[in-house]
């Protein structure tokens, strides 16, 4: 794995659902091996998706600080005479690494607010002086998504309820999921698609420099980190942890792989709305 797809995997690590940090991440929170089983409930989700409401992420990786990330609802828009939602993601590498290797990346997605389905997918990253683009258009009548990248122009058939880069982010802010349950989602990122099964695996007391939450896990069974390991080139462990509110917040993500662990920690929240309840009394760690 070379290193420009390792940064790739490190700072867009958001589009496919990031041990250690520096010395300021001591308030994140790692995993125990066993823990008592917890009574708390995975609250129903709200279903719609919050305008403004902005989160602040730092990526680590072998214990060093390599950038920033922000995820947020911009603002509700119209496309092509239908009303959606615009989902922002921007990463970039901090000024230490990037004397290193300098990277700067945005990505948009447009999801039909009365659907949920995928419009439009944008996305452009800078690595050094080399700039990466790529454009999808979703077509639900024709089941077609059309894209566009520096290879040229490419048509992949796509299934009904299939998910784009950003919008498998929000999906459990949108439908409801239990414990022990699968989870099955359809991906497309442009020229494939990618069948995942996940899992709601478990519940925890989550503590982040965002304050603590209850939080369930999300993992992929071995099949789908298959299909993943053909995207890095690399064998990869992905795990997610949502907080069990209505908000369903991305708290930590990881990605272990033969070179370390990488991991994306929400560091801030800016909500429009009333104050998240973060108070805890335990906090477990994640190994």
């Amino acid at each position: 794995m070379d290193k420009k797809k390792l940064l790739l995997v490190l700072l867009c690590i958001f589009v496919f659902a990031l041990n250690g940090c520096s010395s300021r991440c001591k308030s994140i929170s790692v995993e125990t091996a066993a823990e008592k089983p917890v009574e708390t409930q995975i609250a129903p989700p709200k279903g719609v998706l919050n305008i403004g409401e902005k989160y602040f992420y730092k990526v680590g990786w072998l214990g060093l600080d390599v950038g920033l990330a922000t995820i947020y609802i911009k603002e509700k828009t119209v496309v092509d005479g239908r009303e959606v939602y615009e989902v922002n993601l921007t990463t970039a590498t901090n000024k230490f690494f990037s004397f290193f290797y300098k990277v700067r990346g945005e990505a948009n997605s447009y999801i039909d607010a009365q659907t949920f389905r995928p419009v439009k997918h944008n996305s452009y990253t800078s690595i050094n002086k080399k700039k990466i683009f790529k454009k999808i258009e979703y077509d639900f009548d024709k089941l077609i998504a059309y894209s566009e990248d520096k290879k040229g122009h490419h048509e992949v058939p796509i299934p009904e309820h299939v998910l784009d880069p950003l919008g498998v982010f929000y999906y459990f802010s949108l439908n409801t999921v239990k414990l022990g349950e699968p989870v099955e989602l359809f991906l497309n990122a442009g020229k494939k698609n990618f069948p995942v099964t996940v899992f709601v695996k478990t519940q925890r007391r989550i503590r982040t420099p965002a304050g603590r939450f209850w939080a369930f896990l999300v993992e992929p069974t071995v099949q789908s980190e298959r299909q993943f390991d053909e995207i890095i080139n690399a064998q990869g462990r992905m795990r997610v942890w949502f907080s069990c509110d209505d908000r369903r917040i991305p708290l930590i993500i990881t990605l272990k792989i033969p070179v370390g662990t990488a991991k994306a920690v929400l560091t801030d929240i800016q909500a429009i709305e009333e104050e998240i309840d973060s108070n805890s009394e335990e906090v477990v760690t994640e190994r």
